[in-house]
C-alpha cells in the first residue's frame, strides 16, 4: 500500500513537471486568446458572443470566467484549469485501472507520457476538461455496471454526462458513445431506467443543439480541410506521441492484446465499453469529416486516450508470453518518452511573443501594421506584455470581431472575414488617406482567406515588396510600398 502510494507521488510529480516544463515562457496561443476574449465579457454579451462567432457551447467559456473571478487573468492563471484536469486525469486513470484489473501504476505512467495529453494539458482550451469529464463519466458507467448502484450514482452520471455535451461542439459523439457503454455493461432489466435518464440528459441538452444547428449554417465554410492521410498520422500521435506508424500498431496491439485478456476472465462487456468510448466517437468524426463538414483535429482525439490506455496497461495472456508484452510495455514507454522529448525540446508552434518584439523594432511611426485575419490583432496585443505595441495596429479586412462586415465569409466565422478585391482596394485607400506610403502586413493561413490572392495582386497592381517576406511562426511579415515609384 506504501508503495503504491509512493509510486502514485512519484508519477504524478513526473506528470506535473512536464506540463510545467517552460510553460511560463510560452506565450498565449491563438485559440487561448480566444478563451481569453470570450471568458472576459459580461455574462450576457458572452453568450451573445458564443451563438455569434463560437462552434462550441458556453460552458467552458463560463467556468473560466468564473475562475478568473478568483485567480486573475495572468497566463498561468489561464492554464491552471487544464493542469489540474490533466493530473486529476491521472489519478483517475489509476482508479480505474484497478477496477479493470490493469497495472494501475502502468496506466497511470503511459498517462503522464503521452504527448498529446500533456499538449492539451498546458493550454487555456476545453480539451483537458473534456477528457477528465468523459473519464469520470466512464468511472461511473463501470461502477453502475458492477451492479448495487445507488440514486447518486445515476444523478452523477447524468450530471457529468450533461457536461460531456456541454463542454464541446462534438462531445455529442462521446456523450453517444458513453451511453451505448453504459448499456452494453448492465443488465437488461435497467434499461428501461437508463433510457428515461438518457432522455432527461437529452431534453437539457437541446438548447446547445439549438446553437450547434445555428452555428452549422457557417461550418460548411470554414477553413478546415480533411484529408484521408492525416488520420492514421494523427491517431499516432494521440496514443504514441509520434506520427509514425510503429507506435499506432504497438499502442492499437496492446490495447487488443489487453482486451482478450479481459474477455478470457469474464471481463468481455468491460473491454467492449472501453473500446466503445475510445473509438467510436473516432469512427463519427472522420465520417463526419468525410461526408458532411471537417471536424477530425488531434485536440478531438483527446478523451480517446485514456480508455485506449487503460487496456493497453492490462496483463495479457498466457503466460508464456509474459515477458513478450513486458518487452511491448517497455517500447511503448521509450516510444512515448521520445515523443515528450520530442514536444519539449521543441520551440511552440505559435511565437506571437517574439513577433511583437520584431515589429516593435521594425514599425516605424509613419507606418502600420495590417492583420489578416483580423483576430490576429487580437493574439498580437495578448502576447505584448509590459512594454505593448509600439505601432499602429488595423485589422483588416474589418476590426475584429466584425458582425457587419459585408463582404466574403471564407473563415467560417462571422467575426473573421474573408478578403476579396473590393475590400482590398478600400483597405490600400484608406491606408493612403492616413499618410501611409509604406506599410507592414502580418498573416496567417493566407490562402484559406484569401483563396484567390486577391491581396497580393491588388497591392502588386499600386507598389511593391520592400523586403522579402519574413516567417516568424505562425505569422508571415512583409513590408509593402504603396508607391510604385518608391523605390
Amino acid at each position: 500500500m506504501i508503495a503504491a502510494r509512493i509510486a502514485r507521488i512519484l508519477i504524478v510529480g513526473l506528470a506535473a513537471a512536464l506540463i510545467l516544463y517552460g510553460l511560463p515562457a510560452m506565450p498565449l496561443t491563438g485559440d487561448e486568446s480566444w478563451s481569453k476574449w470570450m471568458s472576459g465579457m459580461g455574462w450576457g454579451a458572452l453568450f451573445a458572443a458564443v451563438r455569434a462567432y463560437e462552434f462550441h457551447p458556453p460552458f467552458y467559456y463560463s467556468l473560466l470566467k468564473m475562475w478568473r473571478g478568483a485567480a486573475g487573468s495572468s497566463v498561468m492563471a489561464l492554464r491552471f484549469p487544464s493542469i489540474i484536469a490533466g493530473l486529476g486525469l491521472i489519478l483517475l486513470g489509476w482508479r480505474m485501472a484497478r477496477v479493470i484489473g490493469a497495472f494501475p501504476w502502468l496506466a497511470a505512467l503511459l498517462l503522464a507520457l503521452n504527448r498529446t495529453l500533456i499538449v492539451h494539458d498546458r493550454l487555456a482550451r476545453p480539451y483537458a476538461l473534456m477528457a477528465l469529464a468523459v473519464t469520470g463519466c466512464l468511472a461511473l458507467v463501470l461502477r453502475i455496471g458492477q451492479g448495487g448502484a445507488r440514486w447518486f450514482h445515476y444523478l452523477a452520471y447524468a450530471l457529468v454526462l450533461e457536461s460531456v455535451l456541454w463542454l464541446h461542439a462534438l462531445g455529442v459523439l462521446y456523450a453517444g458513445a458513453l451511453a451505448l457503454a453504459l448499456f452494453v455493461v448492465s443488465q437488461k432489466r435497467d434499461w428501461l431506467r437508463l433510457i428515461g435518464l438518457h432522455i432527461a440528459v437529452g431534453l437539457v441538452w437541446l438548447p446547445c443543439l439549438q446553437l450547434l444547428l445555428f452555428q452549422q449554417t457557417h461550418r460548411s465554410h470554414g477553413w478546415l480541410v480533411f484529408h484521408w492521410a492525416e488520420v492514421a498520422p494523427n491517431l499516432g500521435e494521440a496514443f504514441a506521441g509520434i506520427r509514425l506508424w510503429p507506435g499506432l500498431i504497438l499502442a492499437v496491439g496492446l490495447a487488443a492484446w489487453g482486451s482478450m485478456s479481459l474477455w478470457r476472465g469474464g471481463k468481455g462487456r468491460i473491454a467492449a465499453a472501453l473500446f466503445i468510448v475510445a473509438l467510436l466517437p473516432i469512427a463519427g468524426e472522420v465520417a463526419l469529416s468525410a461526408a458532411i463538414t471537417p471536424v477530425f483535429l488531434m485536440r478531438y482525439i483527446v478523451p480517446s486516450i485514456l480508455p485506449l490506455t487503460l487496456l493497453m496497461a492490462v496483463p495479457g495472456f498466457p503466460l508464456s508470453l509474459k515477458r513478450v508484452q513486458w518487452v511491448a510495455w517497455g517500447l511503448m514507454l521509450a516510444w512515448l518518452g521520445y515523443g515528450v522529448w520530442v514536444e519539449l525540446s521543441t520551440p511552440p508552434e505559435e511565437q506571437w511573443n517574439k513577433v511583437v518584439v520584431y515589429l516593435n523594432t521594425h514599425v516605424a511611426r509613419d507606418e502600420e501594421l495590417w492583420v489578416i485575419p483580423n483576430d490576429n490583432a487580437m493574439y498580437l496585443r495578448d502576447n505584448a506584455g509590459a512594454a505593448g505595441l509600439k505601432f499602429a495596429l488595423v485589422a483588416q479586412p474589418a476590426a475584429f470581431p466584425a458582425p457587419d462586415y459585408k463582404g466574403g465569409r471564407d473563415s467560417g466565422s462571422p467575426a473573421v472575414p474573408g478578403l476579396d478585391a473590393a475590400s482590398i482596394n478600400r483597405m490600400i485607400a484608406e491606408a493612403r488617406a492616413r499618410g501611409r506610403r509604406t506599410l507592414w502586413i502580418s498573416h496567417t493561413h493566407l490562402q484559406d482567406f484569401d483563396a484567390a490572392n486577391n491581396l497580393h495582386r491588388q497591392l502588386l497592381i499600386r507598389g511593391h515588396l520592400l523586403a522579402p517576406p519574413l516567417l516568424i511562426s505562425p505569422v508571415v511579415l512583409e513590408h509593402w510600398a504603396l508607391d510604385r515609384r518608391a523605390r
